[in-house]
């Protein structure tokens, strides 16, 4: 039995058909969320780590991502935004008013 992890089996083949998506417990259907850079970096990862590594489980291959991610240096909006707040000169204090 091929393992699923991510949408991919073990010969690191996608499983996932383009355009489709919501629940499939329910039935309701609803637009695609937008990837998220983690995401992507692991949909572009597996393939190529599994292809050097075609013995390798699909759970072991997914660490090696995950430490893979945590190594290189990414951007995120989070640590952009607190970078310009930094940047920002410091707002003078209110007065009360009498």
């Amino acid at each position: 039995m091929p393992e699923n992890i991510m949408g991919y089996n073990a010969a690191g083949e996608s499983m996932m058909r383009e355009g489709v998506g919501g629940c499939n417990t329910c039935g309701q259907s609803g637009g695609k969320r937008k990837m998220t850079p983690y995401t992507r970096f692991v949909k572009k990862q597996f393939p190529e780590l599994k292809k050097k590594n075609p013995d390798m489980k699909a759970t072991q291959i997914m660490k090696m991502i995950a430490k893979m991610w945590k190594e290189t240096p990414h951007k995120t909006p989070s640590a952009s935004k607190s970078k310009s707040a930094s940047k920002k000169p410091a707002k003078s204090a209110k007065k009360p008013k009498a």
